[in-house]
């Protein structure tokens, strides 16, 4: 017995087949890039969360050492318990200024704004005051 379209029939089962492979193999590529790329975010995402904790560190470490200069310089410079001695609180100075030559500049200042000495600058009479800036 035959029917009207079997001629025609493999031919079809072959094209929807073909058809149908292409689709599958598309949608396997789609989602084998998705995958791929959510995963080189993933760990791209965690090495930038790294680096942010070492710099953090890093910071905190820097930020302690100069939190521990500048009390040394403190005690260093009230220690001596006289009258303040600007050669030898210049020579401090220019020490810690030499220490942390990343500051650009190290200025002791009084609390009245008066700036008694700079770490560049060597003690002299007419050094500026801070006591009329706004920001002081």
């Amino acid at each position: 017995m035959a029917f009207g379209g079997s001629e025609h029939h493999p031919h079809r089962i072959l094209n929807y087949s073909v058809s149908l492979l292409v689709l599958l193999l598309l949608a396997y590529a789609a989602f084998f890039s998705w995958q791929s790329r959510r995963d080189v975010e993933s760990e791209q995402s965690g090495r930038l969360a790294t680096i942010a904790e070492l710099d953090g560190n890093a910071l905190d470490v820097y930020f302690t050492q100069l939190e521990i200069g500048m009390r040394s310089l403190g005690m260093d410079l009230t220690g001596t318990g006289k009258k303040f001695d600007p050669e030898r609180a210049y020579t401090l100075v220019s020490r810690f200024q030499k220490l942390h030559a990343e500051l650009g500049s190290t200025i002791l200042i009084r609390a009245d704004g008066q700036v008694l000495l700079t770490g560049k600058v060597h003690n002299r009479k007419d050094l500026p005051t801070l006591a009329q800036d706004p920001q002081f």
